[in-house]
C-alpha cells in the first residue's frame, strides 16, 4: 500500500497504481502530486497497535502488550506524514503516532473524465461513503469495499422501502456498447451482468472498482431487495467467477454484449426458467 496524505486536510489515500507526478484531487478539492516518499528506518517511539509511548529497548507495549520489534520484511508501508517505514498492518505510525486511516476511495487523477460521456467528475457522499460521480450523466465510480458495504446494508434490510406495486427493475438508459476505461489504471473494464440474471450491466475493474451508469445503482438495490441474489445462487451464478475477496462485484456473469442496450430483455431462457419453477412446484 502506497500512502500519501493531503497537505491541507491530512486525509490519507492509497495511490498504488498511480504514476509518480500524476496530479490528483482530494475530497477537500486540494490538488496534489503523487510522489515517491523518501522513506527512512523508523525509530520505534509509539506502539503500532495502540499508539502508546514506548521506552527505548522495550519488547512489549506497556499498554496493550503488543510486540515492538519488527523485521525489515514487515516494513512494507510508509507513514504518509513523517515517512518512517511501518508494517503494512499498522494502525499507527511507530515514530510519530499518526493514525493510519486511508480513505476507502482512491483519488481520481486530474486528467480523468467520465468514461461514459467525458463529463467532469466530482466526489460526493452517499450514505456516509465517498463515491465519484459524473456531473453530466450522473454515472458513478465505486470501489469494491464501498460497493460491498452498500450491498450488505441492503441485504440486512431487504424489506425497507420496497414498493410491492412495482414489477420489474428500474428502467435503465440504453447506450451504444463499448468497453470503458478504469478510472485508476485506464485498462479496459469487463462488462458483467450483475447477479447473472438481473440484466443490469456493470463495468468492472477487478483491482480498482466498478462503473455504474445512471440509475444502475438504484436498479441493483431493487434487485437485491426483491431476493434476486438468492435466485441467482439457486441458478448457480454465485460462484462462477474469479473472486475479488468474495466481493459482490463478482456476483455476476461475464458478458459479451447486448447491442440493443445495457439491460437484457426477457427471452426464451427466462420463459424456460419460469416454466421449470412452476413444474417443480407441483412436486414440492
Amino acid at each position: 500500500m502506497d500512502l500519501i496524505a493531503c497537505k491541507k486536510c491530512h486525509r490519507q489515500f492509497d495511490v498504488s497504481g498511480h504514476k509518480i507526478g500524476e496530479r490528483v484531487r482530494c475530497l477537500c478539492d486540494e490538488v496534489f502530486e503523487v510522489q515517491k516518499p523518501k522513506a527512512h528506518q523508523p525509530r520505534i517511539l509509539r506502539c503500532s497497535t495502540c499508539a502508546g509511548q514506548i521506552e527505548a529497548g522495550a519488547k512489549l507495549c506497556p499498554y496493550c502488550q503488543g510486540a515492538v520489534a519488527f523485521s525489515d520484511r514487515d516494513l512494507t508501508s510508509v507513514c504518509p506524514e513523517c515517512y518512517a517505514r511501518i508494517p503494512g498492518t499498522s494502525k499507527f505510525c511507530t515514530e510519530c503516532g499518526t493514525g493510519i486511516q486511508p480513505q476507502s476511495i482512491r483519488p481520481v487523477p486530474m486528467d480523468r473524465a467520465c468514461p461514459r460521456c467525458e463529463g467532469e467528475l466530482q466526489t460526493r457522499v452517499l450514505n456516509n461513503e465517498s463515491i465519484v460521480e459524473c456531473s453530466a450523466c450522473t454515472g458513478v465510480w465505486i470501489v469494491p469495499g464501498i460497493f460491498d458495504r452498500i450491498c450488505e446494508d441492503v441485504q440486512r434490510n431487504p424489506i425497507a422501502n420496497v414498493n410491492k406495486k412495482t414489477s420489474g427493475l428500474t428502467e435503465l438508459e440504453r447506450h451504444e456498447f463499448r468497453y470503458l476505461d478504469c478510472l485508476t489504471c485506464s485498462d479496459k473494464m469487463v462488462p458483467k451482468n450483475f447477479g447473472g440474471i438481473s440484466g443490469i450491466m456493470i463495468d468492472v475493474c477487478r483491482e480498482h472498482g466498478i462503473w455504474l451508469d445512471a440509475k444502475e445503482l438504484e436498479a441493483i438495490v431493487e434487485f437485491l431487495r426483491q431476493g434476486g441474489l438468492q435466485k441467482s445462487r439457486d441458478l448457480g451464478f454465485g460462484d462462477s467467477n474469479v473472486k475479488y475477496k468474495n466481493s459482490y462485484v463478482n456476483m455476476g456473469q461475464d458478458q459479451a454484449i447486448f447491442p440493443q442496450g445495457r439491460r437484457r430483455p426477457r427471452d426464451l431462457y427466462d420463459t424456460i426458467v419460469d416454466a421449470a419453477d412452476v413444474f417443480l412446484d407441483l412436486f414440492r
